[in-house]
């Protein structure tokens, strides 16, 4: 199988999300205070969901979204 583009970049950031341990939050909180560092900790965690469906859902097609003959946008 071939991912190449945004897949592929996508698939990088989604093992270093599983295999990376970091606190943001405890970081962000020391700056802007424990309540912003945890609004900015759920969205950042629900953009990260967002992009393990997304790897999840171009390699079960076994290409690109918008490549040609997935029916996505930018197909012909």
């Amino acid at each position: 199988m071939h991912i190449a583009g945004d897949v592929q970049f996508a698939a990088e950031i989604n093992w270093l999300v599983e295999n990376v341990r970091w606190d943001i939050e405890e970081d962000i909180a020391r700056l802007i205070g424990d309540a912003p560092a945890h609004t900015i900790g759920e969205a950042a965690r629900r953009v990260l969901e967002a992009m393990r469906q997304f790897v999840a859902s171009a390699t079960a097609a076994g290409a690109p979204p918008g490549a040609p003959g997935t029916g996505g946008p930018g197909t012909a």
